[in-house]
């Protein structure tokens, strides 16, 4: 699955992004505004993807994908400090 979400159009005062989702050879396309819409949207996103993981998982993924040290040390100084 491909998710693209960029910059759309400005009507009255909210501001818009344009959503893609391609699976296979299906493109579903849609608007969300920014603020709480857009941030919804990326929650759900987030969730959906990581929901089945755990917390180990995400952070090999996340070391694996170059993200910041800061997170993984903090996580694992949590980890410990729990134990």
């Amino acid at each position: 699955m491909e998710i693209d979400i960029r910059k759309g159009g400005i009507c009255g005062h909210a501001t818009w992004r344009e959503v893609r989702i391609k699976e296979g050879g299906t493109t579903i396309n849609f608007d969300v505004s920014e603020g709480n819409e857009l941030n919804s949207f990326r929650e759900a996103i987030l969730s959906a993807v990581f929901g089945d993981m755990s917390t180990d998982e995400v952070i090999k993924y996340l070391n694996e994908s170059g993200y910041s040290e800061e997170i993984i040390e903090r996580y694992e100084e949590e980890k410990s400090e729990a134990a």
